[in-house]
């Protein structure tokens, strides 16, 4: 009897012991750099873009040793850098907090110094010296890719011809971060990554109550998602630069429900429409009428369908009670909230803000990998 007792206890332990993990190994997100036709080769912590605030920030190297056609100089005292070519240039003080153009002009985005490495925001530095950018899932991680005009090679045609240096980065990579390493040296995860954010989309339809939700924004230290149709993107040049430059995001509103081709054709169009207004493109698409077919057509194409938790577009309800079921929503894994029209929301858009905030949640714009982790 005992010895039965004892062979059972053995196969539990066994059992037990098969189930348990040989190896924990903690939860890291790569970042590969590459500029135009230009995998970077260097992947470390040290220099890893990364989200912040609802903007990816990439570091100085992008810039220097590269054929973007951009110079980058920093100062003695370690104060201030610049980024320039002939006749532009950004200044970003470091102690302030500010980006200033060679006129003087302020913008939203400061840098960041990480390790004595500048971190710069990349959409600031693709729409003032008129770039380009990708961010795409690949299969070790995500691709930024910063490009000039003189790129050649296509995204997908870039991950291929890649793939194999990819690789190589990334298990030389993490052959530095085993589980003996200290949790504190993974790769920094920004707070668009925590899953906790609070993202708030409108659809904008007046200037003047877009432009009053956003001076309460900015009054809020919050930003926001604005979703433009393809043809407010050529009427409403003003307003697209202003939110862009604020660091809020502007978002195609597309009607799907033509089709995958119509669909990929509308949202190209509106691309142009907002290249030619601020130098800007967008991956956040807002489809309504889309079937699975033209959402699974569209991710493939490389843009990112939003996917609203909460939809307030037939009507809010009181300030106290969004607030309420947004910031509920929020601690279980983020919430994005449709908040319908840019004129229905406008008297109650400010206690909306003040009660989130109190709520500790960071409201802040959309961003690929927001969207990319909601899906």
């Amino acid at each position: 009897m005992k010895s039965k007792r004892f062979l059972c206890l053995l196969l539990v332990l066994l059992m037990v012991f098969s189930l348990t993990p040989s190896e924990t190994r903690a939860e890291t997100t790569v970042y590969f750099t590459a500029v135009n036709d230009q995998l970077l080769p260097d992947l470390s912590n040290e220099t890893m873009p990364f989200w912040s605030g609802g903007r990816l920030y990439v570091p100085s190297t992008v810039i220097t040793g590269t054929d973007l056609g951009l110079f980058y100089s920093r100062s003695r005292d370690k104060s201030t850098a610049v980024v320039y070519r002939q006749g532009s240039a950004l200044t970003f003080n470091f102690a302030a907090g500010t980006v200033a153009d060679q006129n003087d002009r302020q913008y939203s985005g400061p840098a960041i110094v990480r390790s004595d490495v500048v971190f710069l925001p990349l959409d600031l530095l693709t729409q003032f010296f008129s770039l380009d950018y990708s961010y795409t899932r690949v299969t070790y991680g995500y691709l930024v890719r910063v490009k000039s005009d003189t790129v050649v090679l296509s995204d997908a045609k870039f991950i291929d011809a890649a793939a194999m240096s990819m690789e190589q980065r990334y298990n030389e990579y993490m052959k530095t971060h085993s589980e003996s390493n200290d949790p504190g040296n993974t790769p920094d995860q920004n707070t668009d990554g925590d899953r906790d954010l609070v993202c708030l989309a409108l659809r904008v339809t007046d200037e003047e109550s877009a432009n009053a939700l956003l001076d309460t924004l900015a009054s809020n230290n919050a930003t926001a998602t604005f979703l433009f149709s393809e043809e407010q993107l050529s009427s409403l040049g003003d307003l697209l630069r202003r939110v862009v430059i604020s660091g809020n995001a502007a978002a195609l509103r597309i009607d799907a429900s033509g089709g995958s081709a119509r669909t990929l054709s509308a949202i190209e169009r509106a691309n142009n429409a907002l290249w030619a207004a601020c130098n800007e493109k967008a991956r956040l698409v807002a489809l309504y009428g889309a079937s699975d077919k033209t959402l699974r057509a569209v991710r493939a194409a490389g843009y990112c369908p939003i996917d609203f938790d909460l939809d307030y577009s037939g009507g809010l309800p009181t300030a106290a009670q969004a607030a309420s079921s947004i910031a509920r929503q929020a601690r279980s894994g983020g919430c994005i909230a449709y908040l319908g029209a840019d004129t229905a929301v406008q008297a109650d858009w400010s206690t909306l803000l003040s009660r989130l905030r109190s709520s500790s949640r960071l409201i802040t714009a959309l961003n690929e990998l927001a969207v990319i982790n909601d899906a």
